[in-house]
């Protein structure tokens, strides 16, 4: 009878040893990796929207070259939205010498209008005080959120955010 209890425990230590010299230093590695591909996202992020305000303008160009960078880098969805400001709510109040509504006179730009104004004229044109926002979302899972789901029994939905940004047009 000990010949079969010796049996088990080898069949535990090769189990124990797998886990220890593969599955721990691959999940450590993909780890260390999504969290550097993760900064390249949020730095190509921005750039991206660095330029845009700098410059008052997305061009189709840029936003082709951002989408490219990301690409490389795993499968995301980017959604771009921009808050106008209405140069003519000021305009529109004084001649009427009534208030109108409240002082927040911005409208919204969503990511289908701005590449249908992108098709059209190659460019979005801001003014200064509009607000871009970009947000970059992973699509699926990476191989150390594969890793630590069958680790850990976790279930995820596969896509998060990973890279934001926010500025104003100057």
């Amino acid at each position: 009878m000990s010949g079969l209890g010796d049996s088990w425990v080898i069949v535990i230590v090769i189990g124990l040893a797998a886990v220890i010299f593969f599955v721990f230093p691959l999940t450590t590695i993909s780890g260390q990796q999504d969290k550097v591909t993760m900064t390249q996202v949020q730095s190509a992020t921005n750039d991206f929207g660095d330029k845009i305000v700098t410059n008052a303008r997305i061009e189709q160009q840029d936003l082709d070259n951002f989408l490219q960078e990301l690409g490389t880098m795993g499968a995301y969805s980017t959604e771009i939205t921009i808050d106008v400001q209405d140069e003519n709510f000021r305009k529109k109040e004084i001649s009427l010498n009534q208030k109108i509504g409240d002082d927040n006179s911005t409208y919204t730009l969503k990511m289908t209008q701005i590449q249908e104004a992108l098709n059209d004229a190659g460019y979005v044109e801001l003014n200064p005080g509009d607000t871009v926002k970009i947000i970059v979302i992973k699509e699926g899972t990476s191989t150390y959120e594969q890793l630590v789901n069958a680790l850990y029994r976790f279930v995820g939905n596969g896509s998060k955010e990973v890279a934001s940004y926010t500025g104003m047009a100057t």
